[in-house]
């Protein structure tokens, strides 16, 4: 298939692929080769036009949600001067839209761990169980279908740990339908059947719920996100996780997962300048919001 492109607005290839939201890409001499199940494609950008190969258009659009309206999904959550910091740093990273299969097994794998090596452990998993697929001289392996792992020991022998037996797991409830049936629930019913998977806690449930069935109002909170929220909207006071998403998901709207991701990227990448200018000597990002969050109504 020949190169192809497509114009776009307001879409960062780099910041969308890098944040951390997605674990199955390879950027070599600033093309991108990305797989997502059965599909292997790659991808650079030169301002607006995005070049593609390996995939049909329309899929190219889906998967990077070209066809929302970012500026607007922005706007809902620009709150304060420092998301809006994030978003004029990382402005264009969008929500992938990832296959449920493959994103269940890549945030099993996250728990305990960080994207090195979640990017190794699928490596492993896949060239264990997957098959061999090749563009212009690269390969890569597919991640199995559910139904071609169900071999704990050789996970644990190629170093996956405790994880293993929890992706086993989850492969036997993907056969019995349990990803299938999440789609169209209502957000909290689907976080509670996705959370009956064993070794899916609730940040686990809400990456897959985000990054693959496209359920917006999650916020997962995690070692970045509790850091920044506790430093910007608590005051550095340590609260339980329950609390920064209820708050997080009435300050920022029905687009709580986006400022989510545009937080993570910023907080993992700017940490010691944000608590440079922070300099810990006032007391809010803006006093409403600290006098609401004290109150108890945010």
């Amino acid at each position: 298939m020949a190169m192809r492109y497509i114009l776009t607005e307001e879409f960062n290839l780099k910041h969308t692929l890098e944040c951390g939201q997605f674990f199955r890409w390879k950027n070599i001499n600033d093309v991108y080769y990305v797989h997502n199940r059965d599909a292997f494609f790659n991808v650079y950008q030169e301002g607006a036009k995005l070049f593609y190969e390996g995939a049909d258009g329309n899929f190219i659009k889906r998967f990077f949600s070209l066809d929302e309206n970012l500026p607007h999904i922005i706007n809902t959550f620009n709150k304060d001067k420092y998301i809006s910091e994030a978003v004029r740093l990382y402005r264009g990273l969008r929500i992938i839209r990832q296959d449920p299969w493959e994103c269940t097994v890549s945030f099993i794998l996250s728990a305990a761990s960080n994207i090195p090596r979640i990017t190794k452990n699928l490596e492993d998993i896949s060239r264990l169980f997957g098959k061999k697929v090749s563009l212009n001289g690269v390969s890569s392996y597919s991640i199995p279908a559910p139904g071609a792992i169900r071999d704990e020991k050789r996970m644990r022998e190629n170093k996956l740990g405790f994880r293993s037996k929890f992706i086993v797991a989850a492969e036997e409830m993907a056969l019995d339908g349990i990803l299938d049936r999440i789609k169209g629930m209502p957000y909290r019913e689907a976080e509670e059947l996705i959370m009956t998977i064993p070794g899916i806690a609730e940040k686990v449930a809400d990456c897959i719920l985000l990054f693959s069935y496209g359920y917006m109002e999650t916020f997962p909170v995690d070692t970045w996100i509790r850091k920044i929220m506790t430093e910007l909207y608590f005051d550095g006071k340590k609260v339980p996780d329950k609390k920064i998403r209820e708050f997080a998901t009435k300050y920022f709207g029905r687009y709580v997962g986006y400022a989510q991701e545009y937080l993570y990227i910023y907080t993992r990448n700017h940490w010691d300048r944000i608590r440079e200018l922070r300099g810990r000597q006032f007391n809010s990002v803006e006093p409403a919001v600290f006098s609401n969050v004290a109150a108890g109504r945010l």
